[in-house]
């Protein structure tokens, strides 16, 4: 009688620990969504280690995502206020990578961050993030002559 109690209550344990286990796999775009609740309260650090903890093997990089958190606080602290996000595009590759271009509007200039998550096996994880500045380069280079179409019209 107790080892059948005893096989009830494991059940019952694991199933309710693997409804809890599934819960907690987020798609990219919770983990962005997160990302930017941080992120908009002024919490660049916390937003930052939010994203990267996504990914167990950039622990091991503590330095460089120091690094990267400390570079844009210093841009931040020098043009203004955050107004909010809009996505640009995403991009991806099968059903396993996938990135995100986000435009960060500032008071002073925009921002872009580029957010590439991985799916290796059954949960995703932030692969890359980058971020710069260089949007109006973008610009000028889409507006060239050369890569607008033909005028056919003869003249």
């Amino acid at each position: 009688m107790t080892k059948k109690i005893l096989v009830v209550m494991l059940i019952i344990m694991t199933s309710g620990f693997s409804v809890k286990a599934q819960n907690t796999v987020k798609d990219p775009e919770s983990i962005i969504k997160e990302f930017f609740q941080l992120y908009k309260n002024k919490s660049t650090d916390s937003a930052l280690e939010y994203i990267f903890s996504t990914n167990p093997w950039m622990s091991g990089s503590k330095d460089q995502t120091d690094a990267l958190g400390l570079k844009l606080k210093n841009l931040i602290s020098v043009i203004g206020d955050f107004h909010g996000e809009k996505l640009i595009t995403k991009a991806s590759i099968a059903s396993d990578i996938v990135m995100y271009s986000y435009l960060i509007k500032y008071d002073r200039q925009p921002l872009r961050f580029i957010m590439t998550f991985y799916k290796p096996n059954d949960s995703w994880r932030l692969y890359n993030f980058k971020f710069d500045d260089s949007l109006d380069d973008e610009l000028d280079e889409a507006i060239k002559a050369h890569r607008l179409p033909e005028n056919t019209s003869g003249k």
